[in-house]
């Protein structure tokens, strides 16, 4: 299913990242980063929900937008009950909707807000994300402590929060279109290899997109997804050659949330 838009477009972005990215290759594109995993909480999980609040409050800063201009409030992380996003809005006492598909939360957001501005039923629009590694590995794996050894195709979950504004306001960023893609279940049951348990459904959302706006995988400079893993990367573009004969090994690559954000906000600026 694919979604065709008019009038949406991307006026600004905010993110904040940890101190594995603040030493990444990508530091001087955050605009912030911080160096205790704490981020001057007591816990994992309130440092998360405090990065994400800040990340909010940077991005209405960099708009010039009151919260009163905001019209709604999508956001969603890896916390049980989306427990980040619930607390970092509270403040702004704005209408929200909680979301959760684990790598796919920005994109989902970015689709819901895109419906709901291009259907005017609001004009502006907060999207937002965060993600800790701290806690999200004691969640889904093992503790940190637990010194437990992982396999070249486990992922690494990033520090951070990211955040868009999305706005009926004609800006140099337009969001197009938008595919929903399907769940796709091959059998994988490796919890430490989930490139291979995304990729069969990131190759059908691709196809899916690209057949339905009758597009050639050439027509997009650069064809990304969530973080599949150097394994997972590879499995797609196979995948996609094998089951849709469709090659796009030279302009697909992985990226994380924050640089995603990175990447459009270039032509904010």
């Amino acid at each position: 299913m694919t979604f065709k838009y008019k009038n949406v477009y991307l006026e600004n972005t905010a993110t904040i990242a940890g101190p594995y990215e603040g030493k990444g290759p990508l530091a001087k594109t955050f605009d912030k980063t911080f160096q205790d995993l704490y981020y001057g909480q007591k816990s994992w999980e309130q440092a998360e929900a405090k990065v994400l609040e800040d990340t909010l409050a940077l991005l209405l800063k960099k708009s010039g937008k009151l919260k009163e201009e905001i019209d709604l409030v999508i956001s969603g992380d890896l916390m049980n009950q989306i427990t980040s996003s619930c607390y970092s809005t509270l403040r702004y006492n704005l209408p929200f909707v909680g979301i959760y598909s684990a790598c796919a939360t920005s994109v989902e957001g970015l689709i819901i807000g895109s419906n709901f501005i291009d259907g005017k039923k609001i004009n502006n629009c907060l999207v937002a994300t965060s993600s800790h590694n701290m806690s999200s590995e004691k969640q889904f794996r093992n503790p940190t402590e637990y010194g437990a050894p992982k396999p070249k195709t486990a992922t690494f979950t990033a520090t951070g929060g990211a955040a868009m504004l999305l706005t009926n306001q004609k800006g140099m960023v337009k969001v197009e279109s938008a595919t929903l893609g399907k769940i796709n279940d091959l059998g994988q049951t490796d919890p430490l290899h989930m490139g291979s348990v995304m990729a069969p459904a990131a190759a059908d959302t691709i196809h899916q997109h690209l057949t339905d706006l009758n597009r050639d995988p050439s027509y997009y400079d650069l064809i990304l997804t969530g973080d599949l893993g150097l394994y997972g990367k590879e499995i797609l573009i196979d995948y996609m050659k094998a089951e849709y004969q469709m090659n796009i090994s030279q302009n697909y690559n992985i990226v994380i949330y924050l640089k995603l954000i990175k990447i459009l906000s270039k032509n904010l600026r």
